[in-house]
């Protein structure tokens, strides 16, 4: 059976398979359609197609996903960290580019409004200047 159909089977997009003789979690459909999984220690993205076994035994299930739970909260609180690096990233070159003369500072923070960032100042960021 597919992901796609070990998905349909179930009320929830968490469930169990085999890849394998090595276990799967999954977490959900992402926007292109793909699978997202826990597959040997790491979330990865699996296409609809692929090929698995449902796991049978509602013991073995939940340990499977209480195993994978640990993993999943790792991985997205390192795509948090990550992504909110790379706003700082662009607000430190927006402001860098403010202090080359590519725009005022008027326009330097309507651009950090728009995307949530704080505004700059430069009395209070020192790091800047």
């Amino acid at each position: 059976m597919s992901l796609s159909q070990l998905l349909a089977e179930r009320e929830s997009d968490c469930t169990v398979g085999l890849l394998g003789d090595r276990p799967l979690v999954t977490i959900g459909v992402i926007e292109r359609g793909e699978i997202e999984v826990v597959y040997d220690g790491t979330v990865q993205v699996m296409r609809p197609e692929t090929r698995v076994e449902p796991v049978s035994g509602w013991e073995r299930q939940l340990s499977l996903i209480q195993a994978a739970v640990p993993v999943v909260a790792t991985s997205r609180r390192t795509e948090a960290d990550e992504f909110a690096r790379e706003f700082e990233r662009v607000r430190d070159y927006a402001i860098a580019r403010h202090l080359d003369g590519f725009y005022n500072r008027e326009a330097l923070n309507a651009f950090l409004r728009e995307f949530g960032l704080a505004e700059y100042d430069p009395d209070a960021d020192t790091s800047k200047d």
